[in-house]
C-alpha cells in the first residue's frame, strides 16, 4: 500500500458498532438487539464497549487528556496525528466481536483539520484476519476514500469522491459485506457496491 507522510491529520470517532448482517447505527436499542449486535462502543469518555461478544475494551495510545472530544452524540475518540506530532489510536483484540462471513461495521466520523479535497491518508478503522489478511476503511488521498482489502498480497480497492466534505462536519460511514459483495453507504446512501475481496478467515484484531 501506498504510504503518505502528512504533518496532521485528526479525527473524532463515535459509536463503532458491528452485527453480523446488514444494520446501521440508527436503528432503535432494541432494533439493534434483535439484529444481533455483535459489538458496540460510543467513546463517551470510555474506551470500553458497552455490549461486546468477546474483549470490550480498547487498547488505546496517545495522551489521556487530549483523547476525547465534542461528538456527534456525547463524547468522541479522537484519532490521527495531531499537529505536535502526537499519535492518537486504538486496539482492539476482535475475536467474536466481529463476524467475517457477513457483517456491518458503523460509525460516526468528524475531520478536525482536513476536508474532502485534502491530500493525504486517513485512516478510520481497520482490521487484521488470522490467515494474514486485512482491510481498511479510509481516505486514500484527495477525493479517494473506501474499503481497501488485502488478501494474499493482492490488494483490491473501489473509491468514493468525499470532495463535498468540510472539516467539522459529521458523516456516518457503514461497510457491509456478505457471501458475495460488499457494499459502503455514507450519510445513508449506497456509494459503493462490488463483489466480495473480503478475506473469509475470522478477524483477530481491529484498530481505529
Amino acid at each position: 500500500m501506498r504510504e503518505f507522510s502528512i504533518k496532521s491529520v485528526i479525527l473524532t470517532l463515535v459509536g463503532l458498532l458491528a452485527f453480523p448482517a446488514a444494520a446501521d447505527l440508527h436503528m432503535e436499542s432494541s432494533d439493534r438487539d434483535n439484529a444481533g449486535l455483535t459489538f458496540h462502543a460510543n467513546f463517551d469518555y470510555s474506551t470500553k464497549a458497552q455490549r461486546s461478544s468477546g474483549n470490550p475494551r480498547f487498547k488505546v495510545f496517545g495522551a489521556a487528556k487530549k483523547r476525547f472530544a465534542p461528538g456527534c452524540m456525547n463524547q468522541g475518540l479522537r484519532i490521527g496525528k495531531d499537529d505536535s506530532g502526537e499519535q492518537f489510536y486504538a486496539d482492539l483484540v476482535a475475536d467474536k466481536n466481529i463476524d467475517a462471513a457477513q457483517g456491518t461495521i458503523s460509525f460516526w466520523i468528524k475531520p478536525e483539520n482536513w476536508d474532502g479535497n485534502t491530500h493525504g491518508f486517513a485512516m478510520f478503522v481497520s482490521g487484521t484476519h488470522k490467515d494474514g489478511s486485512s482491510f481498511y476503511i479510509y481516505k486514500y488521498d484527495a477525493k479517494r476514500m473506501g474499503l481497501c482489502t488485502v488478501v494474499n498480497k493482492k490488494s483490491t480497492s473501489k473509491w468514493y469522491n468525499p470532495q463535498s466534505w468540510k472539516s467539522g462536519e459529521w458523516h456516518h460511514i457503514a461497510v457491509v459485506w456478505g457471501k458475495d459483495y460488499q457494499r459502503t453507504f455514507v450519510d445513508g446512501k449506497a456509494v459503493v457496491t462490488q463483489g466480495r475481496s473480503l478475506s473469509t478467515a475470522p478477524i483477530s484484531s481491529l484498530k481505529i
